[in-house]
């Protein structure tokens, strides 16, 4: 056991720091090193980079091969081009918002976008950490599966989706677009919704009744609204 732990350790280290640390700023260094010039966005960074380090230490670690659906694989492709959709961001502050919308690109707006990051980050993290050895991510039922309905999962289903999707809010909040707040929250929105819609069929084929009761006493993803 002590073997496993440590392997395990070793692989949520090294997937964090090449993930949050080298990957991202990697990108940034080379394509938008005026970035690190602008306080929302660093403070943006930073935040982003303590949400993904929490979320990997209670992240369990599974040893058998990992099955990727195709709606896992598209919100993977998302996490992994998160680079590439901060530079568009940048570009689009830059070249477009600052010429036709000057004024959306304020203090109050970038204060508000870090909250929802927060908030998103904390549901993810709280959500990740409640499910405990059932939180892989992965459309499947492990064996004795139990229904979490406790702590946040009394108000939220899936509250490592919604997160998710109030945090990509944030995230277009502290660049300041405009596009790509209408594009990039509803893209994830549309992606996990669909992924959930799978996953909810195999949670009632598992717990039955119990699920559909579930159902109605909960939100599907966002908190007291959908």
């Amino acid at each position: 056991m002590g073997v496993y732990m440590d392997l395990a350790t070793i692989r949520k280290i090294a997937s964090f720091t090449f993930w949050y640390i080298i990957w991202t700023n990697l990108w940034y260094l080379v394509v938008i090193p005026d970035f690190y010039q602008k306080w929302n966005l660093l403070a943006l960074l930073i935040l982003s980079t303590a949400i993904g380090f929490f979320d990997h230490i209670f992240r369990p670690i599974k040893e058998e091969k990992v099955i990727i659906d195709k709606y896992l694989g598209i919100l993977l492709l998302l996490f992994i081009g998160n680079p590439f959709l901060g530079i568009l961001s940048f570009y689009e502050n830059q070249l477009f918002v600052s010429k036709i919308a000057p004024l959306w690109d304020n203090f109050l707006i970038h204060t508000l976008g870090l909250f929802f990051v927060a908030v998103g980050g904390i549901i993810t993290v709280t959500g990740r950490y409640q499910l405990g050895k059932y939180a892989t991510g992965m459309i499947c039922i492990q064996e004795e599966h139990k229904l979490i309905t406790r702590g946040i999962f009394k108000y939220v289903r899936h509250p490592i989706y919604s997160g998710g999707v109030i945090s990509a809010i944030g995230i277009q909040l502290c660049f300041a677009t405009l596009v790509m707040l209408l594009i990039y929250p509803c893209l994830v929105f549309y992606v996990v919704n669909i992924r959930l819609i799978h996953e909810e069929d195999l949670l009632i084929q598992r717990f039955g009744d119990q699920y559909r009761v579930y159902q109605q006493k909960s939100k599907k993803l966002l908190p007291f609204l959908y």
